[in-house]
């Protein structure tokens, strides 16, 4: 009976060393109040807490052991739950530290690694590649705004040019002015006059240019142009006559030539259409009719002229002299004249005009190379035409003195 009470009381002693009341328990608290309950049904402790087993009957005993092998296994149980909450609470724990360090060496790692950099560079240069837009949008306006300041900036530029030039070549020619000018005050060139044009009188070699531009209203009140555009080539022996006649849209042009052999004359005239050449023997005074305009009109300006003007001019940075003669109308009767080729006939008492000035242009050296005069007149053209004339104006040029060396008349 001690042994049993022993038994009994160590048992007692196994169920008093758990503690149901634990907060970390894993078993539910109704289970553990079924168990509690039906062991102190079986068993119930006496003052001195030793256990006191009914004998109500044999199976008692293995009841009660039963019971107690069931509250150790439940008490193992709850401690080894206890346990594995323990470790799965310093697992949990350690695995928020795990999550934790790692979330912060991830955050570190992010802040360090190559991405990042490439992140930042990927900004970096879409802000250098909308800087670069901006830079060449603005260096397109400027480009743009260049091009349409740039005449008016070459304008600026030339009209100053101009001003600057014109600056130093009054500058330089006051200064060379200053070695010609009389106590009067008016440029003299000290050149004389008929002189001049006697040494060019007798040459043979020049060229003579007229050009005659006429407007015309016809009959429909529409306004026409009409152009002869006609120059001569002289020498010893021979010249050459280019024609070129202009009418509205209509325009031809020939080469004729002319030439003296002896006691020969030839004539050379070139078909309008086919250009091909027919040679015809004239007569003395048909070669002279054109020959001698030259010599005559410097005879008739040595006899008939009265210095209007003389000034100092610039001609390809050199300085040099014009002078202005005027002359009577009637020095126009030594260039007209008349040919089945050229119809340049002038009645003087159809002009309006009475007098002509003509300009002779000298070089730094004072030889005279070019005489020239205008005559603005609508009847200086005497062709017959359809319609009235509006307006005429001819121009006559002789120049290239002494450099008409050869003239070559096409083989036939």
């Amino acid at each position: 009976m001690e042994d049993k009470k022993d038994n009994i009381n160590n048992t007692n002693e196994d169920v008093e060393i758990l503690d149901f009341n634990d907060s970390n328990a894993s078993l539910d608290n109704n289970q553990d109040n079924v168990v509690q309950n039906e062991i102190v049904d079986e068993i119930s402790p006496d003052k001195n807490n030793n256990v006191e087993v009914h004998p109500t009957d044999n199976n008692t005993k293995e009841t009660v052991i039963k019971k107690e092998t069931v509250k150790k296994i439940v008490t193992e149980q709850k401690v080894e739950d206890n346990k594995d909450n323990k470790n799965n609470n310093n697992n949990s724990s350690n695995n928020d530290k795990e999550v934790k360090e790692k979330n912060s060496i991830d955050k570190t790692t992010t802040n360090n690694t190559p991405n990042n950099n490439v992140v930042v560079k990927e900004v970096v240069v879409k802000k250098k590649s909308i800087a670069s837009i901006i830079v060449m949008i603005i260096v397109f306006l400027l480009l743009i705004l260049a091009i349409f300041a740039l005449p008016y900036v070459t304008e600026f530029l030339d009209k100053d040019k101009a001003i600057n030039n014109q600056t130093s070549n009054n500058t330089e020619q006051t200064n060379q002015e200053n070695n010609t000018i009389e106590n009067n005050g008016e440029f003299k060139s000290g050149i004389d006059v008929e002189k001049a044009l006697t040494d060019v009188k007798d040459i043979k070699s020049y060229s003579f240019e007229n050009v005659t531009d006429v407007y015309v209203k016809d009959k429909n009140s529409e306004t026409l142009s009409i152009k002869n555009d006609n120059i001569y080539s002289f020498n010893e022996t021979k010249y050459k006559i280019e024609m070129n006649k202009l009418v509205a849209d209509f325009s031809y042009d020939t080469v004729d030539y002319y030439e003296k052999l002896d006691n020969t004359y030839n004539s050379y005239l070139q078909d309008i259409t086919t250009k091909e050449y027919t040679k015809s023997e004239i007569n003395v005074d048909g070669f002279n009719t054109i020959y001698n305009l030259f010599p005559n009109t410097i005879d008739y300006l040595i006899e008939d002229n009265e210095v209007e003007n003389e000034k100092q001019i610039n001609v390809n940075g050199e300085n040099h002299i014009n002078i202005t003669l005027n002359t009577s109308i009637d020095i126009l009767k030594n260039l007209s004249f008349e040919t089945n080729r050229i119809q340049n006939k002038i009645d003087i008492s159809k002009l309006s005009i009475d007098g002509v000035n003509v300009d002779l242009y000298f070089d730094q050296d004072k030889n005279l190379y070019k005489i020239e005069f205008s005559i603005e007149d609508k009847n200086i053209y005497q062709e017959d035409i359809d319609g009235d004339i509006e307006s005429a104006v001819s121009k006559y040029t002789f120049e290239d003195f002494n450099e008409i060396k050869d003239i070559s008349i096409p083989s036939i």
